[in-house]
This record gives structure tokens, C-alpha cells and sequence, in this order.
């Protein structure tokens, strides 16, 4: 086994760019509380279904349009679909439906390891009546006196 070591991150992205790994660390934050965040931005190749071969579930990284955030070159036309139809979806409890269901998609198909989930810990004192937001967004102006 060879393990590629990188003095700085910018040659590493380099080399995962150009599917030259066959395993790799990354991570990714999102700057807001939409799953689109992740399930399309990261997990979806960004080509035509079309370019995906029946009976196989990956790309190349060379196929036309494919975009490198997808580390893995995983294709998986069920999960390409639901995606894109929740993207154009207006209804909340259909689009969550359907990130739910892609969501199990990637799951089963072990697309990638997933290592953590950072939960924030927050301490405050009993006279501030405050809620922590969904999307994590740490906003003073929500606290008030208790």
C-alpha cells in the first residue's frame, strides 16, 4: 500500500481532482441548513444520466461535465434522479421526502465513510432565554432576558 503524502492541501486537492486516489480524507461544511448542500453539491456527478454506462455506477473523471467535488465518481442513476427532482421541488415535506431517500440511497451503497457529525455544545446562563437555531448559526440578537 502506498500512502501519498502532501507538504500542503493545494497539491492534494490537485491530485483527488484527477481521480488519482483510491481513497481520500476531505471535509465539508455547510454554510447553510439546505441537504442540497451536500447531497447534490458533493455526491452528484454533474453529467448527463445518459453518460452513466447501464449496469455500472461511477464515472470516469474524464466523462464531459463531471465534477470533482464527487471524490468518489459515484453515479448512481436512482440517486441522480431524486436529487434533481428535489432541487425543483417547491413542496418541503416531498423535497425532504426525497433527500431522505436519496440520503439512504448513499447510505446503502456505502458511498463514502462517514467518520463524524460535530454536535455544538452550547452553555448558557439560566437568565437568557435563548433557542439554538437548526442551521447552527450561533445569532445573539435571538437571546433575550428570561
Amino acid at each position: 500500500m502506498n500512502i501519498n503524502q502532501f507538504s500542503t492541501f493545494s497539491p492534494y486537492l490537485d491530485y483527488t481532482d484527477q481521480g488519482k486516489h483510491d481513497a481520500c480524507f476531505l471535509g465539508w461544511y455547510t454554510d447553510n441548513a439546505d441537504p442540497d448542500n451536500f447531497l447534490y453539491v458533493l455526491l452528484d456527478p454533474k453529467v448527463s444520466m445518459d453518460a452513466v454506462p447501464d449496469g455500472q455506477d461511477w464515472v470516469s473523471f474524464d466523462t464531459e461535465g463531471y465534477s470533482t467535488l464527487n471524490v468518489s465518481a459515484w453515479a448512481n442513476t436512482d440517486y441522480m434522479q431524486t436529487v434533481r427532482e428535489a432541487q425543483r421541488t417547491y413542496d418541503s415535506e416531498e423535497r425532504r421526502s426525497m433527500y431522505e431517500e436519496a440520503s439512504q440511497l448513499a447510505h446503502d451503497e456505502a458511498v463514502w465513510v462517514f467518520l463524524n457529525r460535530e454536535w455544538l455544545v452550547y452553555g448558557i446562563n439560566g437568565r437568557i432565554d435563548w433557542d439554538p437555531r437548526q442551521d447552527e448559526y450561533f445569532l445573539a440578537q435571538g437571546m433575550n432576558q428570561a
